[in-house]
């Protein structure tokens, strides 16, 4: 029986084992000889152990070492049109930036004659006068219409005429002092159709 168990023993330390190892795609069966414990156990440290599946990118697995999932790159996309600021959120420059407007001219400052009313004095005739303004001043009035229809309204337009019109009549100096002439005596109904319409050409200012 003893001789029986040996030779077992011996038949089985002679005997060699055939690995076979599957790899990729392509499956190839290597052969190689290892050497057989006492208890016919195998002392390569691959054999029994499970195969490593591979990862697959498509269902979420991670992706081996130094290669890329297609479709994507390390470079965020970025909005055409848009640009992105440091902290990341987009900016977009708004219509018409950069564009001036043209100021309008400032208004004239010459002299501008501006027309007062015609305003009737009494049953004399009427009264218009007309006067120049420089900047914000007066610098003339005189008088384009006055009662000359008869040798008294001719008499009392001319003392009316005399006293307010000129560059140094008493309307210049009233209007740049913000009041009006004095009546001029004897001539009350033409005096005031006078101040009337020159009251109405300093409104236009």
């Amino acid at each position: 029986m003893r001789r029986a168990i040996l030779g077992i023993t011996g038949l089985a330390a002679s005997t060699t084992l055939l690995v076979v190892l599957k790899g990729g795609p392509a499956t190839t069966t290597t052969a190689r000889d290892v050497p057989v414990g006492p208890a016919g156990a195998s002392t390569d440290p691959s054999a029994g152990a499970p195969p490593q599946p591979t990862p697959d990118p498509a269902r979420g697995g991670a992706a081996p070492t130094g290669s890329a999932v297609p479709g994507r790159s390390g470079t965020p996309a970025t909005s055409p049109g848009r640009s992105r600021t440091p902290s990341g959120k987009p900016t977009t420059k708004a219509p018409g930036a950069g564009t001036t407007t043209s100021k309008a001219p400032p208004p004239a400052t010459g002299p501008r004659k501006i027309d007062g009313s015609v305003t009737p004095a009494a049953d004399f005739g009427l009264v218009q006068v007309q006067i120049t303004v420089t900047g914000d001043r007066v610098t003339n009035v005189v008088a384009l219409e006055l009662p000359r229809e008869t040798a008294t309204s001719d008499g009392k337009s001319d003392q009316v005429d005399r006293a307010y019109s000129g560059t140094g009549g008493a309307a210049v100096t009233a209007a740049n002092q913000g009041r009006m002439p004095d009546t001029v005596s004897g001539a009350t109904a033409t005096s005031s159709a006078y101040k009337r319409s020159l009251q109405a050409a300093l409104d236009k200012m």
